[in-house]
């Protein structure tokens, strides 16, 4: 499935590869229906023809592990001045992603439904792939990028074939983004010896 709305499958041979052209601006959800496992890559500007300019991939992440937040740990725009490596983001569903770029709650001129700052939202399509710039200063380093209804997102940092020329400043390189997982833990007690039987702790 993907952000156009269309929706077909391809057989990939047991030990072997199939390259499929994702459209331009979009995502797409790889499933199989026997249940059989494959891993998956996205590679991009891999063409035959004009590829040494903006190469880079990153492995998708597979659905189980997909959350409702991504911080992007390392990713300055370029090695210098500019800003051509963005976050890519794509929602399993349409939803509103918020954008915090310094990562920190208590910044932001807007305020989000649980009462958090952040800096600007989006509202995206299903599989649709959004690619956002801090362009404060031109660095996506420590971005947080969440949604607030419950929608999975999965996010990538690097080089935009559209933005970034080739060579220096510009970094020719990317990478996953790992999803943010929450761990809820509870403690529990059981009093078996009461000394004083007062049944207290």
């Amino acid at each position: 499935h993907n952000t156009l709305g269309g929706s077909g499958s391809f057989s990939v041979p047991a030990k072997s590869s199939y390259e499929f052209c994702m459209p331009s601006q979009s995502g797409a959800h790889f499933y199989t229906n026997s249940g059989d496992v494959f891993f998956a890559i996205s590679t991009i500007d891999s063409d035959s023809y004009d590829n040494d300019a903006h190469d880079w991939g990153f492995s998708l992440t597979p659905e189980s592990y997909l959350t409702v937040s991504a911080t992007i740990g390392w990713g300055p725009g370029s090695n210098g001045a500019g800003n051509g490596s963005p976050a890519w983001v794509t929602a399993i569903s349409p939803t509103t992603l918020y954008v915090d770029y310094d990562g920190d709650p208590t910044t932001g001129s807007l305020t989000d439904l649980a009462g958090n700052q952040y800096d600007i939202d989006y509202s995206l399509s299903a599989f649709e792939s959004k690619r956002i710039y801090d362009l404060s200063d031109n660095d996506q380093t420590g971005m947080f990028l969440y949604t607030l209804d419950g929608t999975l997102i999965s996010a990538a940092w690097g080089q935009d074939p559209a933005t970034a020329a080739p060579g220096n400043p510009y970094l020719d390189f990317g990478t996953t983004v790992p999803p943010i997982r929450k761990v809820f833990a509870y403690k529990t007690f059981e009093h078996t010896t009461d000394n004083n039987s007062n049944g207290l702790i």
